[in-house]
């Protein structure tokens, strides 16, 4: 092994490393460590010589102890120490002076690494007894100090004995019955726990602290409760965390009506969403928060935002969410708001199979009309549909294959196909269906290894009335009644998520190998049809608008990992080996608005499918084709990316004076592969005023004209970075604890800026060095979090951090294109990393076992942020950096359960909630490159405007959530609450002009009922009990509101919508109520 990757780096030397070669020598590399660490660790290989004779076993296995350095344990009563042993070896090996030992007796051993295990043989087949009632005790044993997991502890319940793996977690198959439990582990106290009750075929969960304490083995045994010791248990984790941090369990998440994980993200504390997908943390959205998936970064989902979708993780798949407030240096510097760690179901502790059904009903979609393109069947598994794909395929490599294959054809307009006919159908409910299974199997040695299934699909018809604002369509309200009329129709969505989860795991006492693998498909597609007045049409008639927006998208993730205890003195390897596979693509999405045929006997606006039959279509602006073609416009976007992802960390544990370290050190980083393309395609026809079917209209006979708009966008790039990072963690007495250190990464943002070479073209004779000094290569970001625990249950934090948000690849592209949420056209801008500053404070107290209360109090400081901002006047959109702005604000959380009162049902009732608050201070930048006087070079000349009292982008000043959750053995109810005030959806140069959003204000019920021993479980949901829904709106201010808007005098309440007032609106959505029913079966 060694000499093979002596070779490999032998090879590279002299050139670079290609990134298939890296990988083939970090992976060689890898293993070559991996295959060191994971052979079990020998002692010495001593020889023996004894010579016992009707001596008790226990005398003999202390004399095998002390001549071989072998360390052996065994259970009472399952060995009897007081068996008289007969044996005489000289010069012996420890198996063979064990199997000498052993021989007349019923005992066998089993060695691993320099621990010996003695053990009962097992019973003769026909000895063994008819099957009983078993059950398992299963849990984690962590230090209550630390809350780190403790492991090699030795473990007797009953008759049954175990020690803790390497995560420092055991399992016991068990006879039905109450036991007691006895531990003991080197360096900590001895602790038996009482009042374990074993049921047939169910899990007894045991979590377990144990104190440190000098010369432990024969200190004082501490007794507890099973319950009482549980309660400690998630104490010691909920307190230890290093970082602020909060989150969500899978428990938690069965609670709501949520389908996916983008609709339970709000109910954290900090967290909103935009369109129950994005997520916005302390007020921040897109960009300035990060996406992890079982420890991964995750990549953009899209194509014009450097964003994630949340709404692709079903939330049956999901065993935790955390969200980490403040960061240390093993995590990535790519942090504003939180970092979100999504992990999915691992190995479990007990074979399980599940089963889930369910549907919906919701009172503005099922059972009523429903319109959309036509649909082939493959929609219902997330497929595209085959009149969706240029050219008949969906796999093209770049613009030029394709323009040269319609080149090939003639350029024959009929080439692209013809489907805009619309079709009309009876919406169906929604439905759902997941199938898990796990298992897991005991090993020889201790070992175990196990696996994880998992299937989910669902699919959803929703219809939303609509009002839109947007695409010349303009809608103002006066007094709150529509002044001006906008497009008033409905959103016709089409959703299919499929889901597969799968993982294997392989576990001893000194390692833990897991591989898991996630993949989902989501297909979505909208079709917003109405009718309104535009402002181009000149015969001051209705117009109809129709905007299809469709987009697939495709994530798959495997991912290899490891743990290993390395040694006795707890030093620990972990590894982590990634592969991202991201497909998206918008196929042929289509945009036009055009006078349609207006029933004499009146037309509802919206409903009648008349509507339909047009002349004078048209596209937004901008849909030309460069030679004479102008009118509607077709698009296809495909963003693919290939992320492979590594990290590699040792720690070592060691003691000085009063303190207890840990120093943890490793390196990580990823390699990106990214390609996409953006095709536009316009169409005309001659309608001869003859009102056609729009699916009639775009035909040979109509003289149907075509071409491909020749500003395309495409772009390339492959891209590394590489990070490594030291930290100390540092507990100081038993009050104080510090980790802290510092992480470096290397990224050359410049290589693949592409607006930087557009400028180099613009200015050829000139020298580039300006442009090449914004970006540093190697940044460095240290962090601390300092916590002192002023009681069991208290805990102050004080957080320190400096990070990165780096433009997304796409955004350093030179690209002009079309976006149908912003409406108009959306340009790529000369941009560079906004640094952050973060400063935290949070105080803490856990009253009980899931409970919190807590205060957090949080500033940050941010240099050169990004927003997209609309240009005066028009519907173009660019992406800019400002100069700076500072973020401050507050938040509160509470949950707490009432079972303090003893009060039968009360005491069953859990209550929650958290509250956000958030201001903010911006300066806007004016940023542009240009030629010197001399013009020899060019120089960046900056423009920085005066302080604004606003949020940036995607922030809101107030965020609540709220809920009230019961739960006994028969039943369980939840109604949960969740308000986030209006937020800038789109700054604007002057803000007072910007576009504000006020989100749905939801209100959700859930009963559940449990049947057959909490077997089955049926569920009732009810979602947006209050019918509520969402506005995109602009303030239409006088004079003197704009005066004071200047100057930082209008209060916040300003800018609130006002749905009696005079606010010009860009989108209303109205989504009404949604009835769901959920059977889920666990056997």
């Amino acid at each position: 092994m060694f000499n093979t990757i002596k070779r490999s780096l032998e090879r590279g030397k002299g050139r670079s490393f290609a990134p298939d070669q890296l990988l083939q020598t970090g992976f060689l590399c890898m293993l070559f460590v991996l295959l060191i660490f994971q052979a079990p660790a020998q002692a010495p290989a001593k020889k023996i010589s004894i010579s016992f004779s009707n001596t008790a076993l226990k005398d003999v296995l202390v004399a095998i102890e002390r001549q071989s350095g072998y360390r052996i344990n065994y259970t009472m009563p399952d060995v009897n120490e007081s068996t008289k042993i007969n044996v005489n070896i000289k010069d012996a090996s420890i198996r063979e002076t064990l199997k000498a030992t052993l021989r007349n007796t019923n005992y066998q051993f089993i060695i691993d690494g320099t621990l010996v295990i003695i053990k009962p043989q097992p019973k003769p087949a026909a000895a063994v007894v008819a099957a009983q009632a078993r059950g398992l005790v299963s849990g984690k044993v962590v230090d209550e100090e630390s809350g780190e997991p403790i492991a090699d502890v030795s473990i007797r319940i009953g008759k049954k004995g175990t020690t803790t793996a390497i995560d420092g977690r055991f399992t016991l198959s068990l006879l039905k019955g109450k036991y007691e439990a006895e531990l003991s582990a080197v360096g900590y106290g001895k602790k038996e726990i009482t009042d374990i009750e074993v049921k047939e075929n169910q899990n007894f969960e045991l979590n377990i602290t144990l104190k440190r304490e000098k010369g432990s083995l024969e200190s004082v045994v501490v007794k507890a409760s099973a319950r009482k010791e549980s309660v400690a248990a998630l104490y010691a984790r909920q307190k230890n965390f290093a970082a602020i941090s909060d989150g969500i369990s899978a428990e938690q998440i069965q609670r709501t009506p949520d389908k996916n994980l983008g609709e339970t993200l709000k109910r954290i504390s900090g967290l909103a969403t935009m369109e129950n997908k994005y997520v916005v943390i302390r007020g921040m959205s897109e960009r300035y928060n990060q996406a992890m998936l079982n420890g991964q970064i995750m990549p953009s989902t899209e194509l014009n935002r450097k964003n994630f979708s949340y709404d692709m993780i079903p939330t049956n798949m999901i065993d935790n969410v955390a969200v980490y407030k403040s960061i240390t240096p093993d995590q990535s510097a790519e942090f504003g708001g939180g970092l979100v760690q999504v992990t999915t179901k691992d190995i479990p502790s007990q074979n399980f199979n599940s089963i889930t059904v369910g549907g919906g009903y919701n009172d503005r979609t099922t059972g009523k009309s429903f319109h959309t393109l036509k649909l082939e069947g493959k929609e219902y598994l997330g497929a595209v549909s085959d009149h969706r794909k240029l050219f008949g395929k969906s796999d093209w490599k770049n613009k030029n294959d394709v323009l040269a294959y319609y080149d090939s054809k003639g350029m024959e307009p009929v080439a692209f196909g013809n489907n805009w006919a619309v079709q009309q159908m009876n919406a169906q409910p929604s439905q759902n269906y997941s199938f898990s299974l796990g298992r897991t199997y005991a090993l020889e040695n201790e070992k175990k290894i196990g696996f994880v299934a998992s299937v989910n699909y669902r699919n959803t018809l929703q219809t939303q009335d609509v009002i839109s604002g947007r695409n010349g369509f303009d809608a103002k309200m006066e007094s709150g009644i529509m002044d001006s009329i906008g497009l008033y129709g409905k959103q016709y969505g089409f959703t299919t998520n499929i889901g597969v989860l799968a993982g294997a795991g392989f576990s001893g006492k000194k390692f833990k190998l897991g591989w898991q693998n996630f993949y989902t498909r989501v297909l979505d597609q909208q079709l917003l049809t109405g009718i309104g007045k535009h402002a181009d049409n000149s015969n001051d008639a209705l117009s109809l608008g129709f905007f299809d927006n469709t987009q697939q998208s495709t994530l798959l993730q495997s991912q290899l990992k490891g743990e290993h205890l390395i040694g006795s003195k707890g030093i620990k390897l972990n590894w982590m080996g990634s592969y991202i596979h991201l497909d998206r693509q918008r196929p042929d999405n289509h945009a036009l608005w055009a006078e349609f045929l207006n029933d004499p006997d009146g037309l509802t606006k919206g409903a009648d499918f008349n509507m339909y039959n047009i002349i004078e279509a048209k596209g937004p602006a901008g849909s030309t084709a460069g030679d004479g073609t102008t009118g509607v416009l077709r698009s296809w976007s495909k963003v693919k990316e290939k992320n492979y992802a590594w990290d590699l960390s040792v720690q070592v544990p060691f003691n000085w004076n009063i303190t207890r370290n840990i120093f943890k050190a490793g390196t990580s980083g990823w390699y990106k592969h990214r390609t996409f393309y953006v095709i536009r395609a316009t169409m005309g026809a001659n309608d001869a005023g003859v009102y056609p079917f729009i699916g009639n209209l775009f035909t040979p006979e109509h003289d149907l004209k075509a071409g491909i708009v020749p500003f395309g966008d495409e772009d390339e790039k492959k891209v590394p970075l590489y990070a490594g990072y030291g930290m100390f963690d540092n507990r100081i007495g038993k009050k104080l604890r510090l980790v802290w250190g510092v992480r470096a990464e290397f990224f050359n943002m410049d290589k693949v800026n592409d607006q930087l070479r557009q400028l180099e073209y613009l200015y050829p004779d000139a020298d580039p060095a300006a442009l090449y000094n914004r970006e540093k290569k190697w940044q460095f970001f240290p962090s601390a979090n300092l916590t002192y625990s002023l009681t069991p249950k208290m805990n102050f934090r004080l957080a320190y951090s400096k990070s990165i948000i780096r433009p997304d690849l796409r955004d350093l592209s030179f690209f002009q294109e079309y976006d149908y949420e912003l409406g108009g056209m959306y340009l790529g801008g000369f941009v560079r990393s906004t640094l952050l500053h973060n400063y935290d404070f949070r105080y803490e107290w856990f009253p009980g076992a899931g409970e919190i209360m807590s205060l957090s109090l949080f500033y940050k400081n941010f240099k050169y942020p990004m927003e997209i901002y609309q240009q005066s006047g028009n519907k173009v959109f660019d992406l800019k950096n400002n100069y700076d702005a500072k973020n401050y604000g507050i938040e509160l959380e509470a949950r707490k359960s009432l079972a303090f009162t003893g009060v039968p049902v009360i005491r069953d009732i859990i209550l929650y909630g958290n509250f956000t608050y958030m201001d903010a201070k911006v300066r806007q930048m004016h940023e542009s490159a240009t030629m010197n006087s001399a013009q020899d070079s060019i120089i960046i000349k900056r423009e920085v405007l005066k302080e604004e009292k606003r949020p940036l982008s995607g922030q809101s000043n107030y965020t609540y959530n709220a809920g009230i959750y019961y739960d006994n053995k028969y039943a369980g109810v939840s109604l949960t609450y969740n308000r986030t005030t209006n937020r800038v959806f789109r700054p604007a140069l002057r803000y007072f002009e910007s576009y504000f959003e006020r989100p749905v204000e939801s209100l959700d019920f859930q009963l559940t009922g449990y049947f057959l021993k909490r077997k089955l479980e049926a569920r009732l949901n009810i979602s947006n009990l209050l019918d509520s829904y969402s506005v995109i709106y602009q303030k239409d201010m006088g004079q003197n509101d704009i005066e004071k808007a200047e100057k930082n005098e209008l209060p916040n309440s300003a800018y609130f919508f006002d749905k009696n007032g005079s606010d010009i609106i860009n989108l209303i959505s109205k989504p009404g109520r949604t009835y769901s029913i959920t059977l889920n079966y666990n056997f």
